[in-house]
């Protein structure tokens, strides 16, 4: 009984986390729009424009983000990598 309810307690964390994540995210989107449209906004004083740019520069940010984490991602497994290298070097100086 107690091995279920730790099993259901962990069931119950990460939907948790899951659940703030997807929250953080959507109030993210949400707050980039409202700055978005904002600047836009001040800078020419048209709503459709204002409005244009919000979803648009959003959109655009999203795919220059995906790109700019498999760069960061590549950049982590070469460091990994060389960090291995120069321990296995290091391990048969000693």
């Amino acid at each position: 009984m107690i091995m279920i309810l730790k099993c259901y307690s962990k069931v119950l964390k990460a939907t948790y986390s899951e659940i703030s994540l997807m929250t953080k995210t959507i109030s993210f989107a949400i707050m980039h729009f409202a700055i978005a449209f904002s600047v836009a906004y001040a800078l020419s004083g048209s709503f459709i424009v204002g409005g244009a740019i919000a979803i648009v520069e959003p959109a655009i940010n999203t795919v220059g983000y995906y790109f700019h984490e498999k760069i960061w991602a590549r950049r982590h497994i070469a460091a990994q990598a060389f960090d291995v290298d120069r321990n296995a070097a290091a391990m048969f100086k000693a």
